[in-house]
């Protein structure tokens, strides 16, 4: 059916842009499960990597080297606060506009 012919008994309307809506707030609140799971992995790395480090010392063989892949999870998590903070400057920018009307 065509969004100009909905009416409010045709059940849900989607949140695409067409008014504040539990879209944007469940990108934000997605955004911020998904910041709590990365700051948990990298300190699950940090604990593993102190840890090994501790256990392997004495060893001949042991080598300690980060890799890049290391750095991930803190690249994934400044780009879902960047992510977060745009949902959320939206989410201010409808609302004020829906006062204007």
């Amino acid at each position: 059916m065509h969004e100009s012919y909905r009416t409010e008994t045709d059940g849900p309307v989607s949140c695409r842009g067409d008014g504040p809506g539990p879209g944007r707030l469940l990108q934000l609140r997605l955004c911020v499960v998904e910041m709590v799971l990365l700051v948990g992995s990298a300190v699950m790395e940090g604990v593993y990597y102190f840890l090994s480090y501790r256990v392997f010392a004495e060893q001949t063989f042991h080598t300690q080297v980060l890799k890049p892949a290391v750095v991930l999870p803190l690249v994934c998590l400044l780009f879902a606060y960047l992510a977060a903070r745009a949902v959320f400057r939206d989410e201010l920018m409808v609302r004020a506009a829906d006062r204007i009307r």
